[in-house]
């Protein structure tokens, strides 16, 4: 479906990372883990003015909050617009897209994030916060800024079912997820949320040590 929402604000929460937050329409529903196609009404932009984004949030908290990264001087024209948007401009949004979802079916899960690809996951966490779940891993990568991190601890902290590991090399980060897949194995299941590069490389690791390529569910993210 096609419906519009309203920016509240813009935030830049560390250099290169932006939190972005609209008041989204009551009939625009979506699944946590899911995105959307996002765009811009501006002609200056011509046929590059739409962007995907993971939607961070859950329908129940009223809002849309997307998570993007871009670094200074090199951010995209649409990004560019898009955080310079005032309070109550609007932006058209398609969707939503994506099978990014949690499976519940009682399988161990882990959840594994490179960098802002932890916007989607997020949402699950949120939209499973309360309840009772399996076992849930979370392992978040990044060599610099660990967004929603203080949420992220919130949720580990109400839920003894789910454990938070921030890791930063990558010496570290692949030592953490063999370990937790030798433990885990076929039960589980597992998602990658990253750039391509990430979610190729741990997609093949995962695969190495034996588990199984139906176990995996992957979201890629591409053009910060």
């Amino acid at each position: 479906m096609e419906t519009t929402a309203n920016i509240i604000s813009t935030e830049q929460k560390c250099e290169g990372y932006y939190q972005v937050t609209l008041k989204s329409s009551e009939d625009f529903s979506w699944s946590p883990g899911q995105y959307a196609k996002f765009t811009i009404d501006d002609a200056k932009l011509g046929t590059a003015n739409w962007h995907i984004f993971s939607i961070a949030s859950v329908k129940d908290e009223g809002i849309i909050t997307i998570g993007t990264k871009s670094m200074p001087g090199k951010e995209s024209d649409f990004k560019k617009t898009l955080f310079a948007m005032k309070e109550g401009d609007k932006v058209s949004i398609s969707g939503p897209m994506g099978e990014f979802t949690y499976k519940n079916d009682g399988a161990p899960i882990l959840l594994y994030s490179s960098g802002i690809g932890i916007t989607p996951i997020r949402s699950m966490l949120k939209g499973l916060e309360g309840k009772e779940t399996p076992r849930i891993e979370l392992v978040y990568a990044s060599s610099d800024y660990y967004m929603f991190e203080d949420e992220l601890k919130s949720f580990a902290a109400a839920n003894p079912n789910l454990t938070f590991t921030k890791t930063c090399s990558i010496e570290e980060t692949n030592s953490k997820l063999s370990e937790l897949t030798k433990d885990m194995g076929n039960a589980a299941r597992y998602y990658i949320s990253g750039s391509p590069f990430v979610v190729k490389a741990v997609t093949e690791n995962y695969i190495n040590l034996g588990i199984d390529k139906s176990r995996i569910q992957s979201d890629m993210f591409v053009g910060y």
